[in-house]
C-alpha cells in the first residue's frame, strides 16, 4: 500500500517501469527528503574501506578483504555485463558466485568469511529497505578440527628441521615462542620489540588487543642475530605476506 500511495502520489503509473531498486530510492527521498547516491560496482572495495568501524583494521585484514571484494566485482562484471551497480546485484547473482567459490576449492571457513563479508557490505552500502541479496545464504558446516598441542620432542624436531631454512625458520621459532598468528609474526616490527626488557608488545590483527609476551631464550638468540635494516623484524617474510599470504603456508 504505501509504494501504490507513493506511486500515486508521483504520478508513476505514466512513467515507464523502473526497477525494484530505483523505486526504493524514489521512495526513500520522498519520505526523507535525501538523496541515495548510487554506489558503482567497480567502487565496492573502497566504499567497504570507508566504512565507519570502532577500531582501525589491520593492513593485512584490509588487503584480504579487498582482494575478496574485487573478486565478487570480476565475477559480476563477466557474467553480466549489464550491471554496473552494487544497488544492481540480485540474489541469483549472489547464489551463482558463491557457488563458484564452491567449485573453486575454498575451505567451509574461507567460504563462510566471504559470505559474512558480502552480506555486511551490501547491508552497510545498500538503501534502506532494499533487499539485500546474501541475505537467506545459509553458511556451510564448518569442518571440526581436533587439534593437539605439540610435545617438547615434537618442537624440537621442527626448530631442527627448519634451522637451515633462513626465510622460514625465524617465524617458526617466532610462532612457537610467542603463540602468535602467522601474519603478526611476519609484520612484526622492531618497534614493538624490547631486547632491553626482553618484552614484545603488540596489537593483534585478529582481536585488535595489545598484548605484552616475553621473549624466551631461543627467540632472543633469534632476534639477538638480526640486523635492523627497516621497520620489518623479518622485512622478507613481511613482503611475502603482503603480496600473497599463502606463500607463507
Amino acid at each position: 500500500m504505501l509504494i501504490r500511495h507513493y506511486a500515486d502520489e508521483v504520478g508513476f503509473r505514466c512513467l515507464r517501469p523502473r526497477s525494484g531498486l530505483h523505486l526504493v530510492e524514489r521512495i526513500y527521498e520522498l519520505k526523507t527528503g535525501e538523496q541515495i547516491k548510487s554506489i558503482a560496482l567497480k567502487e565496492l572495495a573502497d566504499e567497504w574501506e570507508y566504512l565507519p568501524r570502532t577500531r582501525d583494521p589491520s593492513a593485512a585484514y584490509i588487503k584480504q578483504n579487498r582482494s575478496k571484494l574485487e573478486r565478487f566485482v570480476r565475477f559480476v562484471k563477466a557474467r553480466s555485463k549489464g550491471v554496473h551497480e552494487v544497488g544492481q546485484v540480485n540474489k541469483n547473482l549472489a547464489k551463482a558466485y558463491m557457488l563458484a567459490e564452491r567449485k573453486r576449492g575454498v575451505s567451509p571457513k574461507t567460504w563462510n568469511d566471504t559470505l559474512k563479508l558480502l552480506r555486511t557490505t551490501f547491508a552497510n552500502l545498500l538503501p534502506e529497505g532494499a533487499p539485500n541479496p546474501f541475505r537467506g545464504i545459509k553458511s556451510r558446516e564448518a569442518e571440526t578440527v581436533f587439534r593437539k598441542p605439540f610435545s617438547p620432542e615434537d618442537l624440537q624436531l621442527i626448530v631442527d628441521a627448519a634451522q637451515e631454512d633462513e626465510f622460514i625458520r625465524p617465524i617458526i621459532i617466532t610462532g612457537i615462542c610467542t603463540a602468535m598468528r602467522r601474519g603478526d609474526c611476519c609484520m612484526l616490527k622492531w618497534a614493538d620489540v624490547d631486547m632491553m626488557d626482553a618484552f614484545i608488545t603488540v596489537k593483534t590483527s585478529k582481536t585488535g588487543q595489545t598484548v605484552s609476551i616475553p621473549i624466551f631464550p631461543l627467540l632472543y638468540e633469534e632476534l639477538a642475530g638480526r640486523v635492523q635494516t627497516g621497520k620489518y623484524v623479518f622485512p622478507r617474510q613481511a613482503a611475502m605476506f603482503e603480496e600473497n599470504s599463502s606463500g607463507i603456508s
